[in-house]
């Protein structure tokens, strides 16, 4: 069988999800790849117990039978050598492994489309950020992590410039390429707290105009990747600018972090939407930087796909995870749940969360307390991600209750992925990852009734629902996953830097 080529099968996800489907449907098969580098299906190797890491396949996925692989290998049957990534349909994919490990001709190579751009260039990229973490808030500090993360995967050199704000917490012994020399223009702790010394904003301004031009002489950076400059203010881009140095900078929010006469010429700073609707918000505010390209935060997938959560029949297994403050909603669970107890439905629900304000979290310990939902509910603190995992093997239902217009929402991602089933209000750009009876359960924002509704039809139709949260892992994995993103991201960069001449950059 001819194989037929496809050009948007290009990316290491499309051939796991290929890998997967011939792992549960033709067993006689192992699978083993060696990959360039430490790359996505590496990370996935937990899911697929027969695909193994082995240096001998050199750069190439080796396909033979399982067990006469393991006993002898020098002998197995002539393998199938596919390059990555692998651009086939899967019908032809099937065929050729299958052939390729019955057939006694030789091997054969599958080479990758021609003439397509590639992320893995070995760009000098620049990271310039107010948080970076283990010191950090919320998601807008953990997807800039991921993206500088997942670019040194792809074969990038990547600088972080940020703050150093030990009050946040977290070990930064361990930091690799993060200089934390930057000096915020306030503080976070116990709240947002701006200086209002124009002397001493003044010579903040001015010492971090200096380490940046000591990263940029050192590190001769191609481009920067900026994230959250709250607290520090659109000097560095204008900086860059001046030094011919292209900045994309990924907003965690749906509105411009500088209104545009603030802003270097288009040719020089692209925005990047971290969703559809904020894009358009943003392209409203800013449309000579338009068209704004999407690149989601999506979420570290790998870290909760082998999650088996508890399932729906055996009751509500409720959970929250994000910033205990108004805007996520916390208050209008806590609400739904105080019916839920009064028609004597039975739950279990924990909420996970920082907060910057400490009102906020006392008035929700508080309404606990006096609806007497103490047995029922209760309170873990802030989790990392690898606690997360715990915390979402506890549950089978995690509600996303905000009550603003979300720009994403990461925890939605991470819960779909790790199998529960998500119940969100799909405000804003949260709406693009959850669908009503499709991957998950909606309802109307701020409106603990309807919530409450939604939940009591999940506790009496288990059964229905439990085919959402299958839908909802796969459609993480191929749709939101933090390697996918960055992979996009790379690519656009690398157009970028390479078009010339510098003035048509993003045109």
């Amino acid at each position: 069988m001819a194989p037929t080529f496809h050009p948007f099968l290009q990316h290491q996800l499309e051939l796991y999800e290929l890998l997967q489907q011939l792992h549960q449907q033709q067993p006689e098969l192992a699978l083993h790849w060696r990959a360039p580098g430490p790359g996505l299906l590496k990370r996935h190797l937990v899911n697929l117990p027969r695909l193994r890491w082995v240096p001998e396949a050199d750069c190439h996925l080796l396909v033979a039978p399982a067990q006469e692989l393991l006993r002898n290998p020098p002998h197995s049957p002539r393998p199938l050598l596919l390059s990555d990534p692998f651009p086939i349909a899967p019908q032809a994919l099937t065929a050729l492994l299958l052939e390729g490990y019955r057939s006694t001709a030789s091997p054969r190579l599958l080479e990758p489309l021609h003439g397509q751009p590639t992320p893995n260039a070995g760009l000098r990229i620049l990271v310039l950020t107010n948080l970076y973490p283990p010191q950090e808030l919320g998601g807008y500090g953990r997807s800039i992590f991921d993206f500088s993360s997942h670019l040194r995967l792809l074969g990038h050199k990547v600088q972080v410039l940020s703050s150093d704000a030990p009050y946040l917490g977290g070990n930064t012994n361990q930091d690799q390429q993060v200089d934390r020399g930057l000096q915020l223009l306030g503080s976070y702790e116990g709240g947002l707290h701006p200086i209002t010394d124009p002397q001493e904003r003044e010579r903040r301004t001015q010492h971090n105009r200096q380490q940046l031009q000591i990263q940029i002489q050192e590190f001769q950076p191609q481009a920067c990747l900026v994230g959250n400059l709250d607290m520090v203010g659109p000097e560095p881009l204008h900086q860059l600018s001046h030094q011919r140095i292209p900045c994309w900078h990924h907003h965690g929010f749906s509105q411009p972090a500088f209104p545009a006469d603030q802003l270097p010429p288009p040719h020089l700073y692209q925005p990047v939407a971290n969703s559809h609707f904020s894009a358009r918000a943003i392209a409203a505010q800013l449309p000579a930087h338009s068209p704004i390209p999407v690149i989601y935060p999506g979420a570290q997938t790998h870290l909760f796909s082998s999650l088996n959560p508890t399932p729906l029949t055996e009751g509500l297994r409720i959970g929250f995870a994000g910033l205990l403050i108004g805007a996520k909603g916390a208050h209008v669970l806590l609400e739904a749940l105080y019916i839920l107890k009064q028609q004597q439905l039975p739950f279990e629900c924990v909420l996970a969360g920082g907060s910057l304000f400490d009102d906020y979290p006392r008035q929700l310990v508080q309404y606990v307390e006096q609806q007497g939902l103490s047995a029922q509910v209760r309170f873990v603190g802030k989790l990392d991600r690898h606690q997360l995992r715990g915390f979402f093997q506890q549950c089978n239902v995690f509600v996303f209750p905000s009550t603003w217009e979300e720009p994403f929402g990461i925890s939605q991602v991470e819960a779909l992925a790790a199998g529960l089933l998500v119940v969100s209000s799909g405000t804003g750009g949260a709406g693009e990852t959850v669908h009503d009876d499709i991957n998950g359960r909606r309802f109307q924002p701020s409106n603990s009734s309807d919530l409450a509704q939604v939940l009591r039809d999940i506790s009496r139709n288990p059964q229905r629902h439990e085919p959402l949260r299958q839908r909802a892992r796969k459609l993480a994995q191929s749709h939101f996953d933090t390697g996918r993103e960055t992979a996009k991201l790379a690519a656009l960069i690398h157009a970028g830097v390479h078009r010339s001449p510098a003035s048509t950059l993003f045109v």
